[in-house]
């Protein structure tokens, strides 16, 4: 009548000769074993919320990452255009860096307007200071970079620093060509040959 095997009480199968109390029981003895312990499901549940808990600090390094490579391309399109804009016009600029908000603009050295908007760059917080050559001290609040009508500046540096990655970007003075460095022990000894007469 029955064929039930059952792995975990070792009965091969019901016999037909048994009374359905016996059969009834047995099957509920056996489906007894179906299923998982409080326990099973707890464990599952913490080793879901460690993977999960993995996965979001991972992908929190990734976009860091990506903000501080956003950002360098943000500066050196904007020193670009700086440059190209001084000699194109004829026009001393100066570029204000304002480290706290995160924001570059333009300002005509001889009338001191602000020319155009100011540009916000992704990832806010991530510029940590400025530094300009023939300059001992690091700005860290605001910095001003001066542009002459042929495109030249001083040669400066600018620290970004996102989730323990810490990056310098060198631009040359005259001719504009940009440089990561990684510590500003390099910075330092790149300004102290440039300084030199």
């Amino acid at each position: 009548m029955f064929n039930v095997p059952c792995s975990m009480c070792n009965v091969a199968e019901a016999e037909p000769n048994r009374r359905p109390v016996e059969i009834t029981l047995h099957i509920a003895h056996c489906t007894s074993h179906i299923g998982f312990t409080l326990v099973e499901m707890l464990a599952v549940l913490i080793l879901m919320a460690l993977l999960s808990t993995l996965a979001v600090v991972s992908l929190t390094g990734v976009r860091s990452a990506a903000d501080m490579k956003t950002v360098c391309a943000q500066i050196e399109q904007f020193d670009r255009m700086s440059r190209d804009r001084a000699v194109r016009r004829n026009l001393p600029l100066r570029v204000e860096v304002d480290i706290a908000d995160g924001s570059w603009s333009r300002w005509n050295v001889r009338t001191q307007e602000q020319i155009g908007t100011a540009v916000r760059l992704a990832g806010k917080g991530v510029i940590d200071g400025v530094l300009i050559a023939g300059q001992q001290q690091m700005w860290t609040d605001r910095a001003n970079i001066a542009y002459t009508s042929e495109g030249n500046s001083p040669t400066y540096a600018v620290r970004l620093k996102a989730k323990g990655q810490e990056t310098w970007l060198l631009f040359a003075g005259l001719s504009g060509q940009v440089a990561a460095m990684r510590t500003p022990e390099q910075v330092r000894t790149l300004f102290d040959v440039i300084e030199q007469p």
